[in-house]
């Protein structure tokens, strides 16, 4: 196993897309100035990426804001094979977790309006459902069948623990395993 992301990595953040659509929202959802899509992939659990979605506002607590937000992701390593996602919780608001997901791969160069995607998995982010984990802490790893290589990658999060203003994590690992 390895993980695929790594800091330094291209990456934006997401929000209303759906998966297999074009890329609708980028950028500008998300706050404060330091949640920004790269702490999901700092190898930090004491930062998070934080998305507020379709609210694009702070202290609205509505059901699932972050639903179809997310981001996309060219990693450093090149052309890879992707075939686990793992994700770790923010340090609190347990109601901000993700639980369900999409994720997808292009090889397309314009990842915005005009990419082709690939839907690779549709389920559970790994985050117990019922229970929330511990903040700060990693879930199980979700895994899929996929034998494609892909330049780029799509992750959207589809539904939440529960009512808040945003959605967030605080590192998410997009994993090859052999």
């Amino acid at each position: 196993m390895r993980t695929v992301t790594s800091a330094g990595d291209a990456i934006k953040g997401l929000y209303s897309t759906i998966a297999g659509g074009p890329t609708v929202g980028f950028e500008g959802r998300y706050s404060p100035f330091n949640q920004v899509p790269a702490k999901a992939i700092d190898n930090n659990l004491s930062t998070k990426y934080l998305n507020f979605g379709t609210t694009s506002t702070m202290n609205a607590l509505v059901s699932n804001p972050g639903k179809n937000s997310g981001f996309y992701i060219t990693p450093n390593v090149g052309v890879s094979l992707v075939n686990g996602v793992r994700f770790a919780t923010g340090e609190d608001f347990p109601e901000r977790d993700p639980l369900t997901m999409t994720f997808e791969g292009t090889n397309s160069t314009n990842l915005n309006a005009s990419s082709v995607w690939t839907l690779l998995y549709n389920g559970s982010t790994g985050l117990d459902s019922i229970i929330p984990p511990a903040r700060s802490s990693y879930g199980n790893i979700a895994t899929f069948t996929n034998n494609v290589y892909y330049k780029s990658y799509r992750l959207l999060v589809l539904t939440q623990r529960g009512i808040q203003d945003s959605v967030q994590y605080a590192e998410c690992q997009i994993m090859e395993f052999y």
